[in-house]
């Protein structure tokens, strides 16, 4: 210690004058010795004492040089009795940069706006898991030599106010996580702290839950280069302004809104050229430039996606419809007799949140009606509604039309004739359940911006025609389930559909127990990977013609005609049929994988044509086998063994047909090795396989041994008991003419 040496140095003083002989007295010299001595103890006293602490109101202040690990190692400051922290002014932070801050446990409030900050160049975690800290005053702080704010006020659960007003930062270049985890924090002032030297915002308002708005339009975005998890998991977030953004070249922008669910606007700057699907931004109903309000933007995924060019505010459609919309209704209701009359422009919300949707009987619309960008779930579960005659309405402004009509449980009559939907992309589930619609005209539909028809018609159970001759589908990607349960539907002719883009069909016609046939003749199916229970259930489906069906290894086809109960023949001469067996694994006592179960109770199927795709015919597959599977170029070899399911290896292109009562070969007796004739080879190929079944048995490892049609072939002698070395000495006797016929 200072002090101590100070006061070594005066004694040692003090003694050097008395053996020099002063003639001062030593009584003389001793009072200024201690004197000295008193003064330096007071120096040093002073020099220690770098905060004060008040014990009855917990508040410490900090007062001249700081090094906060000074004061922490300070055992007779007890921390937990911390509950606020103030800076005097002339009070300079030095030494450590690590966070401490944190050991204060209790502390709820710190004020250092008189504090000087320019010896440091780091606040790295400086207030970071300050479990209590509920207010931060930085007001007015010089902070122009701090380049790092990494994680500064992370954790601080309980903050909710956080002073920067005035602050000068202008040398800033990492804010990553800065407010991370301040799950109270609800609103923040950040245009103090903007400078185009900024990097990293990574993170910065990550699981921010409370906050309603981010306003960083003071920042230029220059130098950014991430700003991934940004404000992820801000579940209460309302909106973002990002307008002053001049050049946006970011490297990692991944789920920058992710889990933001109520985001309904965000500003965007002319440095920011798209909103990508990187951004996470939840799509809701689609987003509308609010200078441009007409056109649905957006995408058809879960995340939005559309260009930006200038600086532009953007609205959720749902959002943007509930604050500009009129105060006038836009429909009238006749209790008595159950009509709801649409007219001029209809909100969706209106019809939405109608509250006597169940005593709706009759919808009609008059003329001018308009419908709105979106038409999301607009008509959903109006359950006791019987006819709706919707021919009057504009919809040319219309992008999504996706579960418009789902659980109209008792609509017959449905009337959209007239209607344009050339920018419509999303029919998702548009008369998913509308179980009682027997008749529906879409002649008038234009599809050529449709992206997805995915359950568009499931569940319509009384359904029995469907012309949609004038459907464009070179846009599509997903149909999966669409057709599902259309259980009167007899036959479908979907030959024009274009489905080169198309990468889910699973499910599509699952159900359809009337259908008898379908026309897929022109499918290109290259894309899709998913084809999973495709035609399950058709139980009336005798044959299938899937001849223009190209697949890959890796495309599910799992019980893709699983209990096509009455299914003949299948042509899936272009798939390829493959057992890939690290891909099978066992879920709730199911076995799953990709070929799984191909021909699942397909108990009448009788005939299949594969390619050179079709490796194998595992058991896997399921496909019955009977009295066992012949390839048609030599219907004398039953190729598919004796399982219950047949197997059989494939080469080329190839017909295979089941042998039964209808299609039973004519068994040539004594031809064992089943080439035609009958000689002494017969007879030595049984004695081979009896005297070596692992070589030349049905299972044998020889390229000529027994087949399981050489065995009929060959059972001659006491016929029914399969191979013996009689058969041989049978064929021999026949051969010498001492038999006229075999069997014996």
């Amino acid at each position: 210690m200072k002090f101590k040496n100070l006061v070594k140095k005066s004694a040692a003083a003090s003694v050097s004058l008395c053996m020099l002989g002063s003639a001062m007295s030593f009584n003389a010299i001793i009072p200024d010795v201690c004197s000295v001595v008193a003064h330096a103890a007071d120096a040093e006293k002073t020099e220690e004492k770098s905060y004060s602490f008040n014990e009855e109101t917990g508040e410490l202040t900090f007062k001249g040089n700081i090094d906060l690990l000074e004061i922490i190692q300070d055992s007779s400051l007890d921390l937990e009795k911390v509950n606020s922290i103030a800076a005097e002014k002339g009070t300079v932070f030095t030494g450590t940069t690590r966070p401490m801050l944190y050991e204060y446990k209790n502390c709820e409030k710190i004020d250092l706006r008189n504090a000087d900050f320019s010896q440091l160049t780091s606040l790295n975690n400086f207030f970071s898991n300050c479990k209590s800290l509920q207010s931060v005053d930085l007001s007015g702080c010089d902070l122009d030599t701090i380049t790092n704010m990494r994680n500064m006020f992370n954790k601080c659960e309980n903050l909710t106010s956080v002073n920067l007003t005035g602050v000068k930062s202008s040398n800033v270049t990492t804010m990553e996580r800065m407010f991370s985890g301040c799950s109270k924090l609800k609103s923040v002032d950040l245009s103090s702290l903007a400078n185009d030297k900024v990097v990293n915002m990574s993170g910065m308002f990550e699981m921010c839950s409370e906050l309603e708005s981010i306003d960083i339009s003071s920042f230029s975005f220059e130098n950014l280069e991430d700003i991934s998890m940004f404000c992820s998991g801000c579940t209460n977030l309302r909106s973002v302004d990002m307008s002053g953004a001049k050049k946006f070249e970011v490297k990692s922008l991944g789920y920058t809104f992710t889990k933001c669910e109520n985001l309904t606007e965000i500003k965007l700057g002319e440095g920011i050229k798209e909103l990508s699907y990187d951004f996470g931004l939840n799509n809701g109903e689609g987003w509308i430039n609010v200078n441009a309000p007409e056109t649905l933007l957006g995408s058809v995924s879960s995340f939005a996606v559309f260009e930006n060019k200038g600086t532009n505010t953007y609205m959720r459609c749902d959002t943007y419809a509930d604050i500009y919309k009129p105060d006038t209704p836009c429909f009238s209701f006749n209790k008595e007799t159950g009509e709801l009359v649409l007219k001029g422009q209809v909100y969706r919300s209106d019809l939405i949140n109608f509250g006597s949707k169940d005593k709706v009987k009759k919808i009609t619309a008059e003329e001018g009606t308009v419908f709105p960008v979106s038409c999301s779930d607009m008509f959903r579960d109006y359950k006791n509604c019987e006819t709706m005659d919707l021919s009057n309405v504009d919809t040319s402004k219309v992008n999504s039309m996706d579960a418009m009509f789902i659980l109209c449980g008792n609509l017959t009559t449905l009337d959209l004739s007239g209607w344009d939907t050339s920018k419509v992309t999303d029919m998702s589930f548009m008369f998913n359940d509308c179980s009682k619609l027997e008749t529906l005209d879409l002649s008038s539909f234009d599809t050529g911006s449709l992206v997805n028809m995915c359950y568009m018609f499931s569940g319509c159970y009384a359904l029995s025609s469907l012309d949609l001759s004038s459907f464009n589908t070179s846009k599509v990607n997903t149909m999966n389930t669409a057709f599902c349960l259309c259980k009167s539907l007899k036959s479908l002719d979907l030959s024009h559909f274009d489905t080169s883009n198309v990468t889910n069909m699973s499910s599509l016609f699952k159900g359809c127990s009337s259908l008898e046939s379908v026309d897929l003749s022109g499918w290109n199916t290259e894309k899709a990977r998913f084809m999973d229970y495709m035609f399950a259930y058709c139980n009336s489906l005798k044959n299938l013609d899937l001849s223009s069906f190209k697949t890959k290894s890796d495309t599910d086809i799992m019980e893709i005609f699983a209990n096509c109960t009455v299914l003949e023949s299948v042509d899936m001469s272009g798939m390829s049929l493959t057992v890939n067996e690290e891909e099978i694994h066992l879920h709730e006592d199911e076995i799953i994988g990709d070929t799984i179960n191909i021909f699942n109770n397909c108990s009448a199927l009788k005939e299949i044509k594969v390619g050179s795709a079709a490796v194998e015919i595992s058991d896997y597959f399921a496909l019955p086998n009977a009295s066992g599977w012949v390839n048609v170029k030599d219907k004398t070899k039953v190729i598919s063994g004796n399982g219950i399911y047949a197997v059989f290896k494939n080469e080329g292109a190839n017909t295979y047909i089941r042998l039964d009562s209808d299609e039973k070969t004519d068994t040539l007796y004594g031809d064992a090795n089943c080439d035609g004739i009958v000689d002494l080879s017969d007879a030595v190929i049984i004695m081979q396989a009896q005297s070596n079944p692992a070589k030349f048995g049905e299972n044998g490892s020889d390229p000529t041994h027994m087949t399981a049609q050489g065995i009929i072939n060959g059972d001659v002698s006491g016929n029914g008991d399969g191979i013996t070395s009689k058969d041989a000495l049978t064929i021999q006797k026949y051969l010498l003419g001492l038999l006229l016929e075999l069997p014996e």
